[in-house]
C-alpha cells in the first residue's frame, strides 16, 4: 500500500457524520459516496454530478436511503454521502460501481470501515451514534 493510500485509510477511520435528512429507521445500513473516485480529489462540479448519478442509481433500484455527510474531525473535508438500507454485499457493489476506496456499514449502532478498492479488509470503529454530529 502506498503512503497516500495509507494516509487515506487512516483518514477514513477518523470520519464523523452529519445527517441532512431524517435518519434511516433501519438498524443495519451502509454509507457510500460518489465523491472523489479512487481517492482522487475531483472538482465540486464533478462531485455534484457523481452524487446525482448515485441518487439516480438508488432510485432506479428502489433503495431506501437518506443523505448525510462524512467529514474530517475539523470539518475541513466534507463528502456528501448516502446511508442505504441494504446488505454489506450490495453496498460494496454500489461503492465499487462508483469507484470508491472504502465504505462504511452500520450494524446495531456499531460502525465498520470496509475496504472496497483498497485491500485492507474491515475495521470496527465503535458506536456510530458517537460519530454523528448534532448541529
Amino acid at each position: 500500500m502506498s503512503k497516500l493510500q495509507h494516509s487515506l485509510w487512516f483518514a477514513y477511520q477518523q470520519t464523523h457524520f452529519k445527517w441532512h435528512q431524517l435518519k434511516l429507521s433501519a438498524s443495519n445500513f451502509v454509507i457510500v459516496t460518489a465523491y472523489n473516485s479512487k481517492g482522487i480529489v475531483q472538482s465540486r462540479y464533478a462531485n455534484h454530478v457523481a452524487h446525482r448519478e448515485l441518487l439516480r442509481y438508488l432510485r432506479i433500484h428502489r433503495k431506501v436511503f437518506s443523505c448525510l455527510s462524512g467529514m474530517s474531525v475539523d470539518g475541513a473535508h466534507v463528502e456528501l454521502s448516502v446511508a442505504v438500507a441494504c446488505s454489506v454485499k450490495e453496498g460494496k457493489a454500489i461503492a465499487l460501481k462508483f469507484k470508491q476506496n472504502a465504505m462504511y456499514w452500520v450494524n446495531d449502532d456499531q460502525l465498520y470501515l470496509q475496504s472496497v478498492l483498497m485491500d485492507r479488509g474491515q475495521i470496527h470503529l465503535g458506536a456510530f451514534s458517537l460519530r454523528c454530529l448534532t448541529s
